[in-house]
């Protein structure tokens, strides 16, 4: 995904070489941000200042994080939702300030604040990979539902399998509730099932891949 670049400047305030102040995001701002969930949001600008990452609800704005520009202009704010932060739409912005002033700001965009998201048990690696295989590790999560939705372990026993390009099943495992599988495959890409919920993963030899089967719903 390209960069997404914004520009935002005051009237009459300029770089050395005569430019805007102008911010630009590696990747636009969250659609949705989850309790506990740390979010990152890096970038670089054009004048050194403090950058600050702001919120608004009913039209005020509120600084949640901040943190002042590199030498060169590189930033990373760090956002920690702490618990018992109130769920429901919000608006997001990333603002550069020098001197009390407002040099430029990104356009606000539409977002929303998440239950937190509930993870099923950790996997257990497998004892025994042949040479040549590798091992796709995951769980079932519930992905979606009544805005701003969940994601959560789907909380039910499952069975899994991963099929290959072939078509060809490489690996199946039955699946206690609340917990994660661990599929020992030959190393390329696969295809992740459960009866309607999807996933997809490229194992490579003698490594473990991380790859989710989803369950998208309404």
């Amino acid at each position: 995904m390209g960069a997404a670049v914004v520009s935002a400047g005051v009237a009459g305030v300029a770089s050395a070489t005569g430019g805007k102040p102008r911010i630009t995001l590696s990747s636009p701002l969250p659609s949705v941000v989850r309790i506990s969930q740390q979010v990152s949001v890096a970038g670089d600008v054009t004048h050194r200042g403090r950058v600050e990452l702001e919120l608004s609800r009913t039209g005020t704005w509120e600084v949640v994080a901040r943190v002042r520009s590199g030498t060169h202009g590189a930033f990373d704010l760090r956002w920690q939702l702490a618990d018992g932060t109130a769920i429901g739409p919000v608006k997001l912005r990333v603002v550069l300030v020098r001197h009390g002033r407002r040099l430029a700001a990104t356009t606000a965009t539409q977002s929303a604040i998440g239950p937190a998201a509930v993870y099923c048990n950790p996997p257990r690696p497998p004892s025994d990979v042949p040479a040549g295989d590798g091992w796709i590790v995951g769980g079932r999560y519930i992905i979606g539902g009544a805005f701003p939705g969940v994601d959560e372990c789907s909380g039910q026993s499952y069975t899994v399998t991963a099929t290959g390009s072939s078509g060809q099943a490489a690996a199946t495992e039955t699946v206690p509730a609340d917990d994660s599988y661990a599929l020992v495959v030959p190393a390329g890409s696969y295809t992740l099932q459960s009866d309607g919920c999807r996933g997809s993963a490229t194992a490579t030899a003698g490594q473990e891949t991380v790859a989710d089967t989803d369950c998208l719903v309404p």
